[in-house]
């Protein structure tokens, strides 16, 4: 073959070679560009933000315990329910504490009549002095004012007497009308128990709907709740019937005292001069008086206390929601006796926020309000709107339950992390947070 048919062979051949190496190059200089534009994107990136991976979803954890130890008459949650505020949780046997506040009322009562009688007997002792003091420097007039005093106390104590006496009228009335009225709230009670046990075993087969179910159980809820109450006026009468009856024995009391009085006022209208030697004595009477009716006055404050005591004791027996919020890690049901302090339950309330464990060289520029991105490993491809809210004064470490003692031993620098509390701006609906999640949080912070 000749030279120029070789040239005229070899000329297409390199022409192809030429055409396939250009769109290499240019799609190599094309990924190049890219990778540098990428590259320098996020290395401007990354000197106005700031992100870790060492951040969790946290919340308030409140750890419910009971005040009053007992056995544990109802639950009415069920583990990771929704409460609201104020909701009855947990009820405790109250009976005791009934019988306790019954019993710390009576003491009360009691208590309310010996300083009556002390204050009384205060009373009566002063008048006593005075008279025989105004027996011993006076003349017979003053001897008859005390009578006639002593006339007025029994005119005040028989009026008393009349007014306890229709009180107990009344208070027997109530009881009355109370007793009258429990049947009929028995009746009811027994009859919505049925019907909540009927459609309880009907909801099973579906004869029935969630809704009358509900219904039922709500009406039988109402119905235990009005015999209580109907129970309670039964006691709230019996009460006030044996106050009525004890304020009628008192009545009787301060009269015979006061009938007493005025024989004695009579009597000191003839001893006149014998009463003298005696007057010389009044002034310790007196402080004597004063002293037990300042002992009653204690131990009435001392009822008093123990009332307020019992009351509050038989509140507790009902356990209600601080807040709203979720229940979790229950650990009590119906029968258990639970003490004082012990956990029952964690309620955790629907506020969320991050807590993102930052380096310490990533706080230069780091300031509250600045804006975040949060991304939560439960939603992935999803990034929320928030932003700083305060920086903690102080390391994790510093805060831990073992704190480092940089001053002893051979000291190596690590770098430290700080918290930053971060809160969602807005949560779209459906989102479901619970603490502890894993999140990536991302701070603009220029």
């Amino acid at each position: 073959m000749s030279e120029a048919s070789l040239l005229e062979v070899a000329a297409p051949a390199s022409a192809r070679t030429t055409s396939r190496r250009v769109p290499f190059k240019v799609v190599a200089g094309g990924v190049g560009a890219i990778a540098l534009a990428t590259v320098l994107a996020l290395g401007i990136r990354s000197l106005d933000y700031e992100s870790t991976d060492d951040a969790f979803v946290e919340g308030h954890v409140t750890s419910i315990s009971p005040k009053v130890s007992g056995h544990v008459i109802a639950v009415h949650f069920d583990d990771n329910a929704s409460v609201s505020s104020g909701d009855v949780l947990l009820e405790i046997d109250p009976r005791d504490f009934e019988v306790k506040l019954a019993d710390a009322r009576a003491a009360l009562a009691s208590a309310d009549a010996s300083l009556g009688n002390a204050n009384a007997a205060l009373e009566l002792t002063r008048i006593r002095a005075g008279a025989r003091v105004d027996q011993a420097q006076a003349d017979l007039e003053t001897a008859r004012a005390g009578v006639e005093t002593a006339r007025a106390l029994l005119e005040g104590a028989k009026s008393r007497s009349e007014q306890t006496k229709a009180g107990v009228e009344s208070a027997k009335a109530a009881l009355e009308q109370a007793r009258e009225d429990l049947p009929a709230a028995e009746a009811d009670e027994t009859r919505a128990a049925l019907d909540q046990k009927r459609y309880e075993e009907a909801i099973e087969t579906r004869a029935v709907s969630r809704q009358d179910l509900e219904r039922v159980t709500a009406e039988a809820k109402s119905a235990r709740a009005r015999l209580a109450s109907a129970k309670a006026r039964i006691r709230a009468a019996e009460a006030q019937l044996r106050e009525a009856e004890s304020a009628r024995r008192n009545a009787q009391d301060t009269i015979t005292q006061a009938e007493s009085q005025e024989k004695e006022s009579e009597s000191r209208v003839k001893d006149a001069e014998a009463v003298l030697a005696s007057a010389k004595g009044a002034p310790q009477e007196i402080e004597t008086s004063r002293a037990a009716a300042l002992k009653a006055a204690a131990d009435r404050d001392r009822a008093l206390a123990s009332v307020r005591q019992a009351e509050l004791d038989l509140s507790y027996t009902t356990i209600r929601a601080p807040q709203s919020g979720q229940i979790a890690r229950k650990s009590v049901e119906p029968g258990a006796f639970v003490q004082v302090g012990q956990t029952l339950f964690a309620l955790v309330p629907q506020e969320k926020w991050v807590v993102a464990n930052f380096k310490e060289t990533q706080l230069t520029h780091m300031r509250p309000g600045q804006k975040a991105e949060i991304r939560i490993d439960a939603y992935p491809g999803r990034a929320f709107a928030g932003h700083v809210d305060s920086l903690q004064v102080g390391t994790g470490a510093r805060f831990s339950l073992l704190p480092p003692e940089n001053a002893t031993g051979n000291y190596v620098k690590v770098v430290q992390r700080v918290p930053v509390k971060l809160v969602f701006d807005e949560l779209p609906e459906g989102i479901v947070l619970a603490p502890g999640m894993s999140v990536e949080p991302e701070v603009r912070v220029r």
